[in-house]
């Protein structure tokens, strides 16, 4: 199996990925969002691949597979490139394009907390020892599109990696959502006492 996008598919053992097809019938970029990337000069066509949560170890390991010819059955040296974790892609867009390079779109939001330069960095890491310090490390055969997510844009957007400087407006508004919260007879947050309240969330980087 040398085609990427099947590869990835394969991989894609996430129940939520699956309900969602079976309930909404169908997984698959709506035509607004695919027209909201081709404002950022990305042109997904209609035959493409979406997963939600999508381990950043599959993608690896699918990268592997597709171009250093290995078979699958065989057994892989670690060279720190599989964590073993669970981090993953919010969302993953997968394509091949009209100069029949595979197009890899990473979408990572945030909604009723702040996008912190840890999280950033951390997943920043992962995409240089996967690709390359200049993305370019499987033979100018696949392209990494990486955008953040949220309400309202990073702080200091300029200053983070360059895996992640592209940010696209999350149509949601976090300051009239609520949760709950444990407290006590006054209203204080506690975990301990048997009280709780209603709490409205507060748009993050006000």
């Amino acid at each position: 199996m040398n085609n990427l996008i099947e590869i990835l598919e394969s991989f894609n053992r996430k129940e939520r990925y699956h309900l969602v097809k079976m309930i909404l019938g169908g997984f698959k970029v709506s035509d607004e969002f695919i027209a909201l990337l081709k404002s950022h000069g990305i042109e997904i066509p209609k035959d493409h691949f979406a997963a939600m949560d999508y381990h950043i170890d599959w993608i690896y390991s699918s990268l592997v597979c597709c171009f250093e010819g290995r078979d699958e059955k065989s057994i892989f040296k670690n060279d720190g490139r599989i964590s073993g974790s669970q981090e993953d892609v919010d969302f993953l867009i997968a394509y091949k394009d009209s100069q029949n390079k595979y197009n890899l779109i990473f979408l990572e939001a945030k909604g009723v907390t702040g996008w912190s330069n840890d999280q950033i960095e951390s997943k920043s890491r992962r995409l240089e020892a996967i690709f390359g310090k200049e993305g370019d490390k499987w033979r100018g055969s696949v392209i990494l599109h990486s955008f953040l997510l949220s309400p309202k844009g990073p702080k200091n957007l300029e200053k983070n990696s360059k895996w992640f400087n592209k940010w696209i407006h999350l149509d949601m508004d976090p300051s009239v959502l609520k949760f709950v919260t444990r407290c006590d007879d006054n209203g204080r947050k506690s975990k301990t006492d048997t009280n709780w309240k209603i709490e409205y969330e507060h748009t993050p980087n006000k």
